[in-house]
């Protein structure tokens, strides 16, 4: 008993399990058949019959296409009759189309055959009315062009979704004119907003900014929300509206219709629009708002370097009036970070204006910790200087920069050399011109050596100008020792420090050296002459004079002027006008300083005709009148009551343009 219901339990164990095993694999074959179907690996019969070879192939009943060339027998009428004839279903000429289109037949001679075809047998136009939906959904943008057309000619207007979907399709294409030319076949009242912007689209692609902005007028006011044109559209239209400078209305429309922006387009118009001028920046800031568009430092930075460029100091200000409120915004605002706190860095030194310097430097440290990069310090310094801010830049270097070991460049140290000089830190240019000194020696040719010739000169004029002919020479000695052989530069550098500093007999032997190397140049001579003239030895000076000529050198207009200057000091006004005609037998013409020398030799006692010469010739000179050259004729006039002469001056010079460089009172 007990083994028979064992073996019944163990039936109908077995049983249950063949019933699971037989639902799985029904199961398995289901999902197989529905995977088959769906993606097409399996395939039904199909209605039409095809054989190798270029035999004629059987498309549908009545029709007929040959694989060579894809035609369809349309001289056989009754095969286009056959094929409206298939009971009451209308003909499937998207399957002759299909065929045609397979067997290499090209959109213009299929449009031909239906031409053709509707001729011969009227009856067809219903399906060709068909077709226009599939040509749509196939994306088949010139038969469906061909198809709308072919309608038209027979009185038959398509749905206005059918030309919106062409329209769409051909915009897709990039085809712009084949846009324009769609819509031109609709009645402006079956035009859509969606129509208007792909049309403004369109305008705006092809150069044409009031058509583009004709489109926009006529689309309504979207919903809240809502946006009708598309990014790239509203960047294109305002790339057209800011070289015909018409941003204000373009954006006027734009915001109208909610138009969308993204900022990435919004920079790269800054980086076009601003070339022409602030104006443009500014015009495109308030789009940024009109738009809602988030202002990105890109865009700041882009515009500062215009307004660096293009020199203005207001909008400059300006611009970084916004930085800072921009910066004060939170999560929300622009970070500046090193690109746009150099940028506007640059930009204050463009204009040299001193008074944004540390509100820029400010925003940066607030970002990087208060710890800035050495890129950022040197920055800084540059623009210091730039604005002529010697004393600061130096301080600014000294304090912020040596301690952290920044290394600087040529170009930043030369520069902070010159300024330690002009208000005597002659300390701190000699120790930046010992750190480069001490550099390894780099490529740079030609241009490297006149770099460290111009720094080592402008040492030497800071020892001179302290009166510290010993420093001077050590600069000289350094530079013997080195190995490097002096230039004119320098050789006349240091002659001139020892006349500043009152060594004669050291200027006499540096002139002796000058001679024997072969640098003796019009400077040099003129160091010395202005030597000889200033200790009152004007017969030291003329044979000097004689010297220069029998060496091969002409006198220049700052010889000249040195001569003059004495003769005016000891009253010799024959000497003067000996000078004078001297100098224009040498084809050396008087310059400002020659005729301000001249004036001062004018008194109340002078003769008529050396007061008539000296007008002569200051408007005979070359230059334009400066400040100096304008007091001292004032004061002239003044001094031998000639004011007449005075006002003649003045109005020659004036139509000549000869009072441009007079600084405004």
């Amino acid at each position: 008993m007990a083994l028979l219901r064992a073996a019944s339990l163990m039936l109908t164990a077995v049983a249950e399990t063949l019933a699971l095993v037989w639902m799985e694999l029904a199961m398995f074959v289901v999902a197989g058949l529905l995977y088959a179907m769906f993606t097409d690996k399996l395939r039904l019969p199909q209605f039409t019959s095809r054989k190798n070879g270029k035999k004629t192939v059987t498309l549908i009943k009545g029709v007929k296409c040959d694989p060579g060339d894809g035609s369809v027998d349309t001289a056989n009428l009754t095969s286009w009759k056959s094929l409206q004839l298939l009971g009451d279903k209308p003909p499937e000429l998207v399957r002759v189309i299909e065929s045609m289109q397979q067997a290499g037949r090209p959109p213009s001679q299929i449009m031909a055959d239906l031409r053709a075809a509707l001729k011969a047998s009227p009856s067809l136009l219903p399906s060709l009315e068909a077709l226009s939906a599939a040509f749509l959904r196939d994306d088949a943008v010139d038969l469906l062009d061909g198809t709308l057309a072919l309608l038209a000619e027979h009185g038959i207007s398509s749905d206005a979704g059918v030309y919106s979907g062409l329209m769409a399709a051909q915009l897709r294409r990039r085809d712009f004119a084949a846009v324009a030319t769609t819509a031109a076949r609709i009645p402006a009242e079956m035009l859509t907003p969606k129509m208007r912007a792909m049309l403004a689209t369109s305008a705006a692609h092809r150069g044409q900014l009031d058509e583009a902005l004709g489109h926009l007028r006529h689309i309504p006011t979207p919903p809240a929300g809502t946006r009708s044109i598309a990014a790239p559209t509203t960047a294109q239209i305002l790339a057209l509206a800011g070289r015909e400078q018409r941003i204000v209305d373009a954006t006027e429309e734009l915001q109208r219709v909610q138009a969308k922006l993204e900022s990435k387009h919004l920079e790269e118009l800054f980086a076009a629009g601003t070339r022409g001028g602030s104006l443009a920046g500014w015009e495109l800031f308030n789009t940024a708002s009109a738009l809602q568009v988030r202002r990105t430092a890109a865009m700041f930075q882009i515009f500062a370097g215009a307004l660096g460029q293009a020199g203005d100091k207001t909008g400059l200000r300006q611009l970084i009036k916004e930085v800072e409120e921009d910066a004060n915004g939170g999560e929300a605002g622009i970070v500046v970070g090193e690109p746009l706190a150099m940028a506007l860095l640059e930009a204050c030194k463009a204009v040299r204006d001193d008074s944004m310097l540390s509100r820029v430097l400010e925003m940066h440290r607030t970002v990087c910790q208060g710890a800035l990069s050495p890129r950022m310090s040197m920055a800084f310094c540059s623009a210091l200087l730039a604005c002529d801010h010697n004393k600061e830049a130096c301080e600014y270097y000294e304090h912020e920069m040596l301690p952290k070991g920044v290394m600087l460049d040529v170009m930043l140290t030369n520069s902070l050399v010159k300024a330690a000089a002009s208000y005597g830190n002659t300390a701190l240019a000699k120790h930046l011109s010992d750190h480069v000194t001490a550099r390894p020696a780099v490529a740079g040719g030609s241009n490297a050596n006149a770099s460290e010739f111009q720094r080592h000169a402008i040492l030497i004029k800071a020892y001179s100008r302290d009166g510290n002919l010993s420093g001077a020479s050590e600069v000289v000695a350094r530079l013997k020792q080195n190995g490097t052989p002096l230039n004119s530069l320098i050789h006349n550098c240091y002659l001139d420090a020892c006349v500043q500093c009152g060594d004669m007999r050291a200027a006499l032997t540096q002139f002796d050296e000058m001679k024997q190397a072969g640098m003796l140049d019009v400077v040099g001579y003129n160091t010395m002459l202005k030597s000889h003239l200033s200790r009152g030895r004007p017969d030291d000076a003329r044979t000097l004079l004689q010297e220069m000529a029998a060496y091969g050198l002409q006198a220049n207009k700052v010889t000249f002027n040195e001569l003059l200057h004495a003769r005016v000091v000891a009253k010799d006004t024959r000497g003067v006008w000996t000078l004078i005609d001297d100098m224009q037998k040498a084809g050396v013409h008087a310059n400002s300083v020659t005729c301000s020398i001249l004036l001062k030799s004018l008194s109340i006692h002078s003769r008529p005709q050396d007061v008539k010469r000296v007008m002569g010739l200051i408007e005979d000179i070359e230059e334009s009148m400066d400040e100096v050259l304008l007091s001292s004729t004032i004061e002239a006039c003044i001094r031998i009551k000639q004011l007449d002469r005075l006002s003649e001056l003045m109005r020659r010079h004036k139509q000549k343009g000869g009072l441009r460089n007079l600084a405004a009172p």
